[in-house]
């Protein structure tokens, strides 16, 4: 009868246990994962970060593309990928993109481990920072405020070539300015290194009236010699540049037809004795100097 009874017992639990469905299997079998995401992507010339967004079944990501590296975008380099957890992206790392079409886009297919394959619209934005490139220098101007705002006084303002005061700051009117554009920083500002290189005179201008003993290199020499790193302020319009000591100098960048003006301010004063005096002009009385610049051909 006990045999009976232990036979019964060893049948129900087999009844109960041996039919139990393993609470493992779909984790270790894969079905469960249906994910079909882009986490993360970066590609070659992109500046800053891709914007990843997806809704429901409508997944897009932008990225902003420095185009200065040239309007071909055919083949667009992936340098990074990072996909959902098992699954597969129909492009790889070193793997390149087409954007050469109307709206600049291509598609990555992401292939979960268990579902249907999923498309995502990748959207290049072509940025070109206008100052990249070589430049000459056209002009170098001074605005010399002559009581200027009292014209019932004689007052006037005046612009002149910064050579008509300066006689050997001409010699910087060969030189050549190069900028690189290197991204954007975390104010959104754009940066890259910059040179001013002598031209075929060889040497850089020396803001000095030697023939009378006057030097104000200290005061007008704010253009760096040689190479350094500048920054671009969108919002007010001004550049940085730090040569290669780490001294800062800030200047206005204005368009002009032709060009573009990077014009520093003073803050004049006038030498009410004598305004006219040649000193007071040049000394106190500027409020800008300017260096005009056209793209070199």
């Amino acid at each position: 009868m006990k045999a009976f009874k232990y036979i019964m017992i060893l049948a129900v639990s087999t009844a109960l246990f041996g039919c139990q469905k393993d609470p493992l299997s779909e984790i270790t079998d894969g079905s469960w994962n249906r994910e079909r995401n882009i986490l993360n992507i970066s590609f070659a010339g992109m500046i800053g970060n891709p914007t990843i967004e997806r809704d429901g079944d409508d997944a897009t990501i932008e990225f902003l593309y420095n185009a200065n590296l040239g309007s071909d975008f055919s083949a667009i380099e992936v340098t990074s990928l990072e996909v959902s957890f098992g699954a597969e992206a129909s492009v790889a790392v070193g793997q390149t993109l087409n954007f050469n079409n109307a709206d600049n886009t291509a598609t990555i297919t992401v292939n979960p481990v268990n579902g249907e394959p999923f498309n995502w619209i990748v959207k290049l934005n072509p940025f070109s920072e206008p100052l990249d490139g070589n430049w000459i220098i056209a002009e170098m101007k001074i605005l010399i405020n002559i009581m200027g705002d009292f014209p019932e006084w004689g007052g006037t303002w005046d612009e002149s070539n910064m050579a008509d005061y300066l006689t050997e700051s001409s010699f910087e009117m060969d030189n050549v300015l190069s900028f690189v554009f290197g991204g954007f920083n975390e104010l959104g500002n754009s940066y890259g290194t910059f040179s001013n290189q002598v031209g075929a005179d060889g040497k850089y201008g020396e803001f000095t009236r030697n023939e009378w003993g006057y030097d104000y290199n200290s005061k007008y020499r704010l253009l760096p010699k040689g190479s350094g790193t500048w920054e671009k302020n969108y919002s007010n319009g001004t550049i940085k540049f730090i040569d290669a000591d780490g001294k800062v100098t800030t200047a206005t960048l204005i368009n002009v037809t032709g060009g573009v003006n990077i014009r520093f301010e003073f803050a004049d004063s006038i030498f009410w004795d004598n305004p006219w005096d040649w000193v007071a002009k040049i000394g106190q009385e500027t409020k800008y100097f300017w260096y005009s610049i056209r793209e070199q051909v």
